[in-house]
Order: C-alpha cells, then structure tokens, then sequence
C-alpha cells in the first residue's frame, strides 16, 4: 500500500508499460555509464596535470634547498617561481593543521594525493578558494608557501 501514489503516475496501457520497461532501463544505463566514464576521464586528467606540476614545484623546492642563505633563497624562489606563474612567499607564515578543501570536490582528493605522492616535503594543501592553490613545503629556511592558479592543476569540468 506504500506505492499507491505511485500508481497515478505509471502509464495504463500496454503499450506505455512496455515503452516504459524497454527505455527506462536503457537511459538509466546510459546516465550511468557516462557519468562514471566523464569522472573516470577528469580523475585522469587531473592526475596528468598534478604530475606535471609537481616537477616544477620539487624544481622550486631543491633550488631553495641548494641557497646557502634565506636572502638568497628568496631571490631564487622569485627567479624560478615567477617564469613558472608561481607566487613564493618565504618564509610562508604558519600553515594550517591539515588540507583544506570542500567534501564534494573530487578532483582536489585526486590532486593532493598524486602531489603527495610526487612530492616528499609536501605540507598542507589549501584548495578551498575557487580559482587559487595554496601549498606549504618545509625547507631548511622555513615554510614555504606557493600560490598558483586552480586552473594549472585541474581540468575544467567537462
């Protein structure tokens, strides 16, 4: 008795119970299947650009290592960080107790874990803002904080 309502809506004819058996299913199917195939493909892309990213920040973070002073560590995080269109701040001030990023963006999880992977004096990961990245990385001179746009890391959602 819990799907009376139901019944007002379903079709009474033979031919309309058989259209509705026959194509329902197959749109279903259909939806799902594009679904998991668009987010399988952005996961991936995601992954692509998330590794080609993470050599230029373990560039940034070795050449700040190698500086034998943190004036001169700075001068060369500007050097390599501005061609790169990456904003070094150093030393980068505290940074947060964990990543931060909202619970339905999927292509941030794929993002910190593959730049987690790459990169092994990696800090937290703040992807809360919309079109901006922020990354902390431990160096002998302290934290630093690098800021790049959302856009070199993540593939727009198709």
């Amino acid at each position: 008795m819990a799907f009376q309502w139901l019944k007002r809506y379903m079709p009474r004819g033979l031919y309309g119970r058989a259209a509705l058996i026959l194509i329902l299913p197959a749109a279903v199917l259909q939806l799902v299947v594009s679904i998991s195939f668009i987010q399988r493909h952005y996961e991936g892309v995601t992954a692509q650009m998330s590794r080609s990213l993470s050599l230029e920040l373990g560039y940034l973070a070795q050449t700040v290592e190698e500086a034998p002073t943190l004036d001169v560590a700075q001068q060369a995080a500007a050097a390599v960080g501005t061609p790169l269109q990456i904003d070094v701040t150093l030393p980068g001030g505290t940074p947060p107790a964990d990543d931060i990023r909202a619970f339905y963006d999927l292509s941030a999880r794929q993002m910190i874990e593959t730049l987690r992977d790459r990169l092994p004096g990696l800090g937290p990961v703040d992807v809360s803002q919309r079109r901006r990245v922020q990354v902390w990385m431990e160096t002998r001179h302290g934290p630093m904080l690098l800021e790049f746009s959302r856009q070199r890391i993540s593939a727009s959602n198709p």
